[in-house]
């Protein structure tokens, strides 16, 4: 069996090098939200698919109500996350959301046409990691 020899050149160490460099800024980036690039967290509160108000996230719980054409609703807003208080719509599936802290979930109202959104993540830095799913 023929064995060959590996040849490495100077410029073949740069290369490997560069892209060593080019995966860790990949990184970097992705590992990136919306609050670590100087946009503070805000709630967007959509109504037919429009953005009606951007509420920032105060330091202590607030409450939003929200009046539209279609109903009444009632959102509490803290730095621990946003969650739908109240609403006077019959199925009420929007009160039993799980509250907003990360930037990938939403809280729908279908009967009063209201999506909320959280735009960053919250900082949530003595609350242990969440689990999504749990397979067995």
């Amino acid at each position: 069996m023929a064995t060959t020899k590996l040849h490495l050149k100077p410029w073949d160490g740069i290369v490997v090098a560069l892209l060593l460099l080019a995966a860790a800024v990949f990184f970097a980036l992705w590992q990136k939200d919306g609050a670590s690039l100087g946009t503070p967290p805000a709630v967007e509160i959509y109504v037919d698919g429009q953005l009606m108000r951007t509420v920032p996230i105060p330091s202590h719980k607030e409450e939003v109500r929200i009046e539209t054409a279609y109903g009444v609703n009632l959102l509490h807003i803290g730095p621990e996350g946003v969650a739908m208080a109240e609403a006077d719509c019959a199925s009420r599936d929007c009160v039993h959301t799980a509250p907003l802290t990360r930037a990938d979930g939403a809280i729908a109202c279908l009967p009063h046409r209201l999506l909320v959104r959280l735009s960053g993540n919250l900082s949530t830095k003595d609350a242990p990691e969440e689990v999504d799913v749990v397979a067995g």
